[in-house]
């Protein structure tokens, strides 16, 4: 929990310089023109991305509170079982705490005022920690779904439109393009520390929850803690993986529009723009390449790696 505390603490000054403050104003900004757009089909994917952004965010939640409030309930269990089978009175009996740590006073004598601090800490943890991640994947949805409407806007810009306006109508999606290019070199500089500790934490933590859990210590709180912490980080994965399969599905969407209608300078415009997207746009977790879905299995198995080290 301790060390949940200070990443969240790391993560939380990292998210709250300037610049992730102008990444999320743009961010915030684009998605208002987006939910306002007359077209129809960018309404459809605006509401799409729009209910999996909540319903994802509401999940996550709802499951990390879940499991903090099954810690906090199995706390005052055995604290009750614990003054049933004990005397309370014996200074070589060591109190039973849902979050261990050093107190620099008598745990004895102010013990109900320890439960409340780290009750307070759980709380305080589930509240941050969902909103940190919804924050993640709330830009990596809104970046996708941005994708999207780039995508349909490529695919009819020629539609039913004159040779000039055409032209402008490309010339709009390649801008578009550009600052799609510009967003995400700009959230690559502003999240690859924050994805970097969530990659080496998560790590860390899966392992040892795993270990605990064969060791039989709160199995049933362990299992629900692995859980969430698998979840989230594989929910994280895939949003971001999305972004990149998306930019992949640019060239195709250029394929399908009117292209072979148009004059040959819209054409090599185009070519330029499809060679473009041959390299896919991608959130990078620090040092350690693209975050996708392979980021997330790979977890996964150096999780189940330490555990057969330590089983052996």
């Amino acid at each position: 929990m301790l060390i949940i505390v200070f990443v969240m603490a790391i993560k939380m000054a990292l998210c709250r310089t300037k610049r992730m403050s102008t990444v999320l104003r743009g961010a915030i900004e684009n998605a208002y023109k987006t939910s306002v757009d007359p077209d129809k089909c960018v309404q459809n994917i605006f509401s799409a991305d729009y209910n999996y952004a909540l319903v994802i965010n509401i999940l996550l939640a709802v499951w990390t509170f879940a499991v903090g409030l099954f810690l906090t309930v199995g706390a005052v269990f055995e604290n009750s079982q614990f003054r049933k089978n004990n005397d309370i009175l014996d200074e070589n009996i060591e109190m039973p705490m849902q979050v261990v740590c050093w107190y620099p006073f008598n745990v004895r004598k102010h013990y109900v005022l320890v439960l409340s601090y780290q009750f307070f800490v759980i709380l305080f943890s589930d509240v941050y920690n969902s909103a940190l991640n919804s924050l993640s994947n709330t830009v990596m949805i809104q970046i996708a779904m941005d994708i999207k409407v780039l995508q349909h806007r490529f695919r009819y810009f020629a539609k039913g439109a004159a040779e000039d306006k055409a032209r402008v109508n490309l010339m709009d999606c390649i801008k578009n393009h550009q600052k799609l290019i510009e967003h995400i070199k700009e959230l690559n500089h502003v999240l690859k520390y924050p994805l970097l500790i969530e990659y080496a934490v998560s790590s860390i933590m899966l392992a040892s929850i795993l270990v605990q859990t064969i060791n039989g210590n709160r199995p049933i709180f362990n299992g629900f803690y692995f859980g969430i912490l698998a979840f989230q980080w594989f929910i994280l994965s895939w949003n971001s993986n999305e972004i990149i399969v998306q930019s992949e599905y640019l060239s195709m969407a250029i394929y399908e529009s009117d292209w072979y209608n148009c004059d040959k300078y819209i054409k090599q415009l185009l070519m330029i723009v499809v060679q473009r997207t041959k390299r896919p746009l991608i959130l990078n977790i620090g040092p350690f390449g693209a975050m996708n879905i392979d980021a997330s299995i790979s977890r996964l198995k150096l999780a189940y790696s330490y555990v057969s080290l330590m089983s052996s």
